[in-house]
């Protein structure tokens, strides 16, 4: 299914078209299920109808559709909605839907328990993603859910920049750059050999106080976050803790007037506010959820290369 008119920058489709010709689909990877698995974990959400946004190839959207979710996942790659479309087929199984559509202007009916989106937030200028948050708000979540994002640290992609690479499987060669006004990551990819000019993407990073700005007017607050498993509130701030070096966190996002007491207590954040905190200043007002975290952190490089890879 097709929904019109987009208002995407001009280069999401063809690039993650173009990504999606030379590496094919991807299937259900490890981190797909650590996604699917973290709406439970950290949104709180053990049931009900989960809308993913830039699903992509569909890999995380099916781990979620596994765990019991109903799914709805929206992307606008052709190709890769025709991976997601094949995933699913003869999946019976599954409560998934696939649309191929752009998130900015799909026109959906139903209200969601959750809205997910892993890799696809910062693409666009500001105003586009206070437009997203809002639509998130008014249009998808219902009375009690939830927002998890997955959002590009701009320290992180700062020191990755000059990083180049080359795909064994595919022979491409790829380069990692940043934009230093703007915060954004640039990554540009050599799709038709050396001598053509690269295709590339671009999205807006955000530090914590960033996103906290951004929130303002849309109806929507901070209410957790997290890097690589670990609770904003509990990391070292500091040039050698992990938000000096990876390339994004999540956070768990609510509306304004919800209460992390209405959302149950696997909701609340951990920890305690600190005055070291950036990210998350909550009044908790439920008792809350000891939760066992998950600390497992995959090497930098790697991490980087899957998201790279992956698109929005």
């Amino acid at each position: 299914m097709t929904n019109q008119p987009t208002n995407a920058p001009s280069w999401v489709s063809s690039f993650y078209d173009r990504k999606g010709q030379v590496s094919g689909p991807s299937g259900v990877l490890d981190h797909h299920r650590e996604r699917a698995s973290a709406i439970k974990r950290f949104g709180g959400k053990s049931q009900g109808r989960v809308l993913e946004i830039g699903a992509g190839a569909g890999g995380s959207a099916v781990a979620t559709a596994e765990l019991g979710y109903r799914v709805v996942a929206v992307g606008l790659s052709p190709v890769r909605a025709g991976f997601a479309n094949d995933l699913t087929r003869g999946r019976a199984d599954l409560a998934i839907e696939v649309l191929e559509a752009d998130f900015m202007t799909v026109a959906l009916v139903d209200k969601f328990d959750a809205v997910t989106c892993w890799n696809g937030f910062g693409v666009g200028t500001d105003a586009d993603q206070r437009k997203l948050l809002r639509r998130i708000n008014q249009h998808w979540l219902a009375e009690d859910g939830v927002a998890i994002l997955d959002i590009f640290n701009p320290v992180g992609w700062s020191r990755l920049a000059g990083e180049r690479s080359l795909d064994e499987e595919t022979g491409l060669r790829s380069a990692l750059d940043f934009d230093a006004v703007e915060n954004r990551l640039l990554d540009n990819w050599w799709f038709d050999g050396d001598t053509q000019p690269p295709m590339a993407q671009s999205i807006r990073c955000y530090s914590p106080p960033d996103l906290r700005l951004l929130l303002e007017g849309t109806g929507l607050r901070l209410a957790d976050a997290e890097v690589e498993g670990i609770p904003l509130t509990e990391v070292t701030p500091g040039v050698d803790g992990p938000m000096a070096s990876a390339w994004g966190y999540r956070v768990l996002i609510i509306p304004r007037l919800l209460s992390v007491h209405t959302l149950g207590a696997c909701a609340a954040p951990r920890g305690r506010a600190t005055s070291n905190s950036l990210a998350v200043q909550v009044h908790m007002t439920g008792k809350p959820c000891r939760v066992k975290r998950h600390r497992a952190r995959a090497s930098r490089s790697a991490s980087v290369r899957t998201v790279v890879a992956e698109g929005v």
